[in-house]
């Protein structure tokens, strides 16, 4: 018969109590456990509130912790005399997360010494009469008791050596075997396999189609897929995202995100006058304009964002006026140029833009355009500001291995928006920058020309292909992982995918080749 412990007296189950709730039910039999002198023993804490001291000053008849002690004592004892029928006392000999031997208590050798007479028997007695340790091990030569009494048996041997039970453990768990499985195919395997990110596009369909009428992207979704697929596909196909958990830093009033975002806001309503889209009217620059701007936005944020103190607040605000100082001083030296649009949206909301980079390449795109500026009749420039260093962006890096896609696909779509919504028929867009207008980014300004269309058809051409393809490896760059916030989930594969290759990587690696 197998018997449940409940919380309540039940026929046919065993009912489970503390000490002070127990001894009374009238059963035949009663099991009294933990008697280990750690846990039956009771410390005498004094009330933080009222210490013994105090208490005695204030009245004899106050208890102090001392008279509470002897006072549980006195319950247990009573409590354990009430007891009727067979009574089985038992403690834990090992404390497991100690690693040491734990004692009994006290209270368990007096009942030793009542039951066999001797008035003067120790501890040793008692350790020798209780004879060998009763302890949850492998039960050999018997049915097991639960799960883990079977996982015992075939893992420790009847000596207690441990055994090497991977080959049992896989058996049991195919999960844990298709794990092992991928973990040797990512480190030995010379060519690549669906553990290194090849999907099996005939089971699991790809969004991502050359006619445009796939899924759409933007450009930095474009740039995330070569700097590393495996994370594109995470993030863009799986849709995994790291739960976010609010942190308060108390040194800190802005994130970078909103920082930049407040930046934006300054340069946009800075240039709004003059950006029409139309008109030829010169950019008269006005420092006081700039600064009451400036002012506004500060404290639309302050209300949106509150501050952890004015210090840091001012400290932040401080180091945005010299930004815009900056800025101001960086538009006045411009004199061939003039804003006509901002923050220009290429999408609509209904359906993205249907990028043509040739007739048979097509590419949905959604996507805003931080400034577009007239540098000469029908030729324009695009401007995205960055907040960040200019570290990554190198002269002899056009592409940079398709990692660096943005300028000339926003700058071939504005080109086309201004021609097919009626703007300019005859618009080229020539230039494309990137506008590091901060104390951070040293006021730099990487311009690149926009004379390689041809060249971006074919980098699009064989990353879409790759992607429709199914082809989602990790970053050729491992020293990108420590960055990642699937990291945990790749750990090392990007190392050990270096050396791999094979025919299904050959679109990527095409994408790779343009500089």
């Amino acid at each position: 018969m197998s018997c449940q412990a409940v919380g309540i007296p039940g026929e046919g189950a065993i009912w489970v109590s503390s000490l002070t709730g127990g001894g009374m039910s009238g059963r035949p039999y009663t099991f009294v456990i933990g008697m280990n002198e750690p846990d039956w023993r009771v410390s005498p804490k004094q009330d933080p509130v009222l210490l013994d001291e105090e208490r005695a000053r204030i009245s004899p008849e106050l208890v102090g912790s001392a008279s509470k002690v002897e006072l549980v004592h006195k319950r247990r004892l009573e409590r354990l005399g009430e007891v009727r029928g067979s009574c089985v006392l038992s403690y834990s000999a090992y404390d497991l997360a100690e690693r040491r031997e734990v004692y009994p208590a006290y209270e368990l050798l007096q009942v030793f010494r009542l039951q066999t007479g001797q008035a003067e028997a120790d501890f040793e007695e008692l350790r020798e009469h209780l004879g060998g340790l009763m302890g949850y091990t492998p039960s050999y030569g018997r049915s097991s008791l639960d799960e883990a009494d079977a996982w015992m048996k075939h893992l420790v041997t009847a000596e207690g050596q441990i055994r090497e039970g991977r080959s049992f453990l896989h058996r049991s768990y195919d999960h844990l075997n298709k794990g092992a499985q991928a973990l040797e195919a990512r480190q030995a395997c010379a060519d690549v396999t669906e553990y290194d990110g090849m999907v099996d596009t005939s089971v699991h369909g790809m969004e991502f189609r050359s006619d445009g009428t796939g899924k759409a992207f933007s450009a930095s979704r474009l740039e995330l897929y070569a700097r590393c697929p495996m994370q594109f596909y995470y993030q863009e196909v799986l849709r995994l995202r790291v739960k976010e958990v609010p942190e308060f830093d108390r040194t800190r009033w802005l994130d970078a995100m909103q920082r930049g975002s407040l930046l934006h806001a300054v340069f946009e309503k800075y240039y709004a006058p003059w950006a029409a889209g139309s008109g030829e009217a010169e950019v008269s620059h006005d420092r006081e304009f700039l600064t009451r701007i400036t002012e506004e936005v500060l404290e639309e944020y302050t209300r949106k964002v509150p501050a952890p103190s004015p210090h840091v607040r001012e400290k932040e605000a401080a180091a945005i006026r010299r930004d815009v100082d900056l800025f101001y001083r960086q538009e006045v030296s411009r004199s061939t140029s003039r804003p006509v649009f901002l923050e220009l949206q290429l999408h609509s909301e209904e359906e993205p833009f249907r990028l043509e980079l040739s007739e048979e390449l097509v590419v949905p795109l959604r996507g805003y355009v931080d400034r577009v500026d007239l540098v000469g009749p029908h030729q324009y420039r695009i401007v995205d500001y960055k907040t960040g260093k200019p570290a990554k962006y190198k002269e002899q890096e056009y592409f940079a291995g398709g990692t660096q896609l943005q300028h000339a696909l926003y700058a071939l779509a504005v080109e086309q928006w201004l021609r097919r919504s009626g703007a300019d028929s005859q618009a080229e867009v020539v230039e494309a920058a990137y506008y590091f207008p901060t104390e951070k980014g040293l006021g730099e300004e990487m311009v690149r020309l926009q004379n390689r269309k041809e060249e971006l058809a074919e980098l699009m051409g064989s990353l879409l292909a790759s992607m429709e393809s199914g082809v989602f490896p990790p970053t050729r760059e491992p020293n990108l992982c420590g960055y990642c916030n699937y990291f945990e989930v790749c750990g090392k594969q990007a190392v050990w995918m270096k050396d791999k290759g094979g025919e299904r990587l050959k679109r990527l690696q095409e994408v790779y080749s343009h500089a």
